[in-house]
C-alpha cells in the first residue's frame, strides 16, 4: 500500500529523492524509530557541517574568516561557535581530542611557559612532543608521501599555516603557535628529517630540510 504524501504547507515542502538503497534504509529506520523531526535534525546538522568544512577550506585558501562565513551563508559568530564545538567536552572538567586528554590554553600562556626553558630545552621538548603525531595518525609519518596529511593534521590542531616547497626543500610555518626551537624539534621527529633555520620571527618560521635522521 502506498503512503499518502503530506500536503505542502508554508513551513513544509514535499521532496521526492532517488537515493542509494542502504542510505534509504537508514532514513526509513530513523523515521520509524525517532520520527520525521529527528530526520530533519540529522539533515540540518549535516548541512551545517558541510558549510563549516567549506568555510574552513575557503579560509585556508586565503579568505578571511569573515569572508568565508559570508560566502557559505553563516555569520562569523555562528562559524566560530561551530568550529569550537568540534572538540568533545566531558564531565569533571575534562576535554578529549583524538582519544587523548587535552586542554585549551592561550598562546600567551604557552609562551610564558616556554620562555622559562632555554632554547636547547625547548628543542628537546619539541623532539619529544613530535612522537605523538604517529601515535595519533596511525601512519608512518616519516614517509614523504604522508607529509601533506601530517601538515593538514597540524593545521587543524592550530600549529600554524604550513606550506611545503618540495623543489626548494623548504617548510614555511606562518603564525606559528610554538617557538622556533619547539617547532623545529617537533617537525624533525614527526617527519624524520633534520631542519636548518632559514628565517625566524613570531609571524613566520622557515626551515630548510637538510637530511633524513
Amino acid at each position: 500500500m502506498q503512503k499518502k504524501e503530506s500536503p505542502e504547507t508554508p513551513e513544509h515542502t514535499v521532496l521526492t529523492l532517488s537515493l542509494p538503497t542502504d542510505l534509504a534504509e537508514q532514513i526509513r529506520s530513523i523515521i520509524r524509530e525517532k520520527g520525521v523531526e529527528a530526520l530533519a535534525a540529522v539533515l540540518k546538522h549535516g548541512i551545517e557541517e558541510m558549510k563549516v568544512r567549506e568555510a574552513i577550506a575557503l579560509y585556508r585558501s586565503g579568505k578571511t574568516l569573515i569572508e568565508a562565513a559570508r560566502m557559505v551563508g553563516m555569520s562569523l559568530s555562528e562559524l566560530v561557535a561551530k568550529i569550537e564545538m568540534r572538540s568533545v567536552p566531558l564531565n569533571r572538567g575534562r576535554l578529549w581530542s583524538y582519544g587523548m586528554r587535552a586542554a585549551l590554553i592561550s598562546e600567551r600562556t604557552m609562551r610564558a611557559i616556554l620562555n622559562r626553558l632555554s632554547p636547547s630545552e625547548q628543542y628537546d621538548l619539541g623532539r619529544e612532543m613530535g612522537y605523538t603525531v604517529q601515535y595519533v595518525m596511525k601512519i608512518d609519518t616519516w614517509l614523504k608521501k604522508h607529509w601533506n596529511k601530517v601538515f593538514d593534521y597540524l593545521i587543524k590542531e592550530g600549529f600554524g599555516d604550513i606550506e611545503l616547497d618540495e623543489e626548494a626543500g623548504l617548510i614555511t610555518i606562518r603564525d606559528p603557535f610554538f617557538t622556533q626551537p619547539v617547532t623545529r624539534g617537533y617537525l624533525e621527529t614527526a617527519l624524520g628529517v633534520r631542519l636548518e633555520v632559514v628565517e625566524s620571527s613570531p609571524e613566520k618560521i622557515v626551515f630548510k630540510i637538510t637530511e633524513p635522521f
